[in-house]
């Protein structure tokens, strides 16, 4: 397997985890309060990582524009994504904020597509399709003429939160910053405005240890781990392909859900991810040896 495959694979098992332990956290406390506490733990983690390593060598070369860009890559795609994902993963079940939320996948691709020049040919089509399809018929249960409107706010903050990490995956490749000083900066200005909100619209509440645990896996794990070695991956690998890989999380994270959670299975949530698996298999495994 080749190394960006396997760091995009942390990333899927570390990102399954982040609904379901979300959900847990978030039913005793604020959105914004662990936002703000979450990030902030990674921003500390690679901060560490980053003194360690050496890493600050790096940014000497950065005009005021540079760091004006990470912190709009940062406001966009840890804050903005984060804040409207934890809100769909507050008002709805676990699986299904996971599910929909999925669509940032094919959102890389489309605006790769646009970005990044990349090409789409019939085998890209075809695999994107199949996943996409796959997320709808596990959103709609099957019925695909009507959409459970209970939930119309979570489905749509969900889906808000997939555009704003699309457009962020394909821009921070574009820009090529290295990973693990922007990935530091992403997380500082994601604690920043998180806990300016947080001030200003929560009453704050306080962490018991066994919610503190909670975040500091979402802080370390599933954010700092997680992302970094999903951005080094997209980095590294061809954008359409990394991005197919994305789909295992929903299907790690409904059986996750069902464990910890409780929440049901159903034979609808199957019968997509077996849609989903097989885009991945399509846009990974290539017989030919091909490269698309």
């Amino acid at each position: 397997m080749k190394k960006e495959y396997g760091l995009a694979m942390v990333a899927v098992i570390l990102w399954s985890t982040l609904s379901p332990v979300t959900k847990i956290v978030l039913n005793t406390l604020p959105n914004m309060e662990v936002l703000c506490v979450a990030s902030f733990v990674a921003f500390l983690f690679l901060l560490a990582l980053n003194l360690i390593k050496r890493k600050f060598k790096g940014i000497r070369d950065w005009k005021a524009k540079d760091y004006l860009t990470v912190c709009g890559l940062g406001f966009l795609g840890l804050f903005l994504y984060s804040a409207l994902y934890y809100y769909g993963i507050s008002v709805m079940s676990a699986q299904d904020a996971c599910i929909i939320n999925y669509l940032w996948p094919l959102m890389i691709v489309l605006f790769s597509i646009f970005v990044l020049k990349e090409k789409m040919n019939f085998r890209k089509a075809i695999a994107v399709l199949l996943s996409f399809v796959g997320v709808v018929l596990v959103a709609t249960k099957g019925n695909f003429t009507e959409m459970d409107m209970t939930n119309l706010k979570g489905i749509i903050s969900c889906m808000g939160a997939a555009v704003c990490y699309g457009i962020f995956s394909v821009y921070n490749k574009k820009k090529a910053y290295d990973q693990n000083i922007s990935m530091m900066f992403f997380f500082g200005v994601s604690a920043l405005f998180a806990g300016v909100c947080s001030l200003l619209t929560e009453e704050r509440a306080p962490i018991a240890s066994g919610q503190f645990l909670g975040i500091l896996w979402i802080g370390v794990f599933v954010n700092a781990i997680g992302y970094l070695s999903w951005c080094m991956a997209l980095n590294r690998g061809e954008t359409a392909q990394i991005s197919n890989l994305a789909y295992i999380t929903p299907f790690m994270a409904m059986v996750l859900s069902h464990f910890m959670l409780g929440e049901e299975l159903s034979i609808w949530s199957f019968s997509g991810l077996v849609l989903i698996i097989g885009g991945i298999l399509i846009q990974v495994h290539v017989k030919t040896g091909q490269k698309v």
